[in-house]
């Protein structure tokens, strides 16, 4: 599993925490939304060889009571090396960029949501 601490996302925070503050259960749904964008964008992205590592990519939106949180990626055991590369091989990126090129479009789902919108 790889953790990573994504910077330049601080607006987007922005719009869950306020959305998830107002509307909860309308926030989870804007989450799961959020999180199919990024997967598809993700897969879009992902080199495919046999199509294991494109096929393992996945999301899982979890809440409380304060929070609301999704996460994209996947269990294969290779994916850090194409994501990050190696000595031996280049990075081939797919989830970062997935979650920058997904950037507008999360917040706009969750604006939606701030202006009331249910989704």
């Amino acid at each position: 599993m790889i953790n990573l601490n994504i910077r330049g996302m601080n607006e987007v925070n922005d719009k869950v925490s306020k959305a998830m503050k107002l509307y909860p259960q309308e926030a989870r749904k804007a989450m799961e939304l959020s999180c199919i964008t990024v997967e598809n964008k993700a897969k879009h992205l992902v080199p495919v060889d046999t199509g294991r590592l494109k096929s393992s990519i996945t999301y899982k939106v979890s809440q409380s009571v304060y929070d609301v949180t999704g996460t994209i990626g996947t269990d294969v055991e290779y994916a850090p090396y194409v994501e990050l590369g190696t000595s031996r091989m280049n990075a081939q990126p797919f989830l970062v960029p997935a979650l920058y090129g997904s950037k507008a479009e999360i917040k706009k789902i969750f604006e939606d949501v701030l202006n009331g919108i249910k989704l």
